[in-house]
C-alpha cells in the first residue's frame, strides 16, 4: 500500500520544503546530506507553525533506508515576512535515532510526541527513549 503524502500538497509544506535551505551535519558526519521531494516514501511525523513563535516540522522516511528531520518557517518574531525570506534547514540520515535526537529541539521532539528526558523519572539515557519510542510508534 502506498503511503499517503498528500498532506504536503499543501502550500505551506510545499514551502517548508522548498525553502530547507540549512543543510545539518550529524556529529561525526563530514558531508551534508540533502535529499530530492520525489525521495519521499513516508511521512512519520509533522506539526505545522505557528507564526512567530513555532517552525513547522517533518519527520520522514526516504528512499534508500533515509530518514529527514525538516524544520522551517516562522522561528523569527515577524510572522508578515514571505516565505522566500524565511529559512529553514533538514538533517538526513540513515539512523532514525540520530535524526530525532540531533536534528530535533527538545521542544521539537515534545511537539512531535517523541519521549524527552525529563519526562521519564530523572532517566538520563535519550538513545534509550528514542529507540522505545520507535519500537512503540513507528514501523520501519
Amino acid at each position: 500500500m502506498k503511503p499517503d503524502l498528500s498532506r504536503l500538497d499543501a502550500s505551506d509544506w510545499q514551502k517548508v520544503l522548498k525553502y530547507r535551505n540549512l543543510l545539518q551535519a550529524l556529529p561525526g558526519q563530514s558531508v551534508l546530506v540533502d535529499f530530492e521531494i520525489e525521495e519521499i516514501e513516508d511521512i512519520i511525523s509533522l506539526s505545522e507553525g505557528t507564526p512567530g513563535k513555532e517552525n513547522w516540522l517533518l519527520i520522514l522516511r526516504l528512499q534508500f533506508n533515509r530518514f529527514a528531520a525538516v524544520f522551517a518557517g516562522y522561528s523569527i518574531a515577524i510572522s508578515q515576512i514571505p516565505w522566500e525570506d524565511q529559512w529553514g534547514g533538514c538533517i538526513v540520515s540513515e539512523d532514525l535515532e540520530s535524526v530525532l535526537e540531533y536534528g530535533l529541539t527538545s521542544e521539537e521532539r515534545w511537539r512531535l510526541k517523541v519521549p524527552l528526558v525529563m519526562d521519564h523519572g530523572g532517566e538520563n539515557d535519550i538513545k534509550k527513549l528514542i529507540r522505545d519510542y520507535i519500537k512503540e510508534n513507528l514501523t520501519i
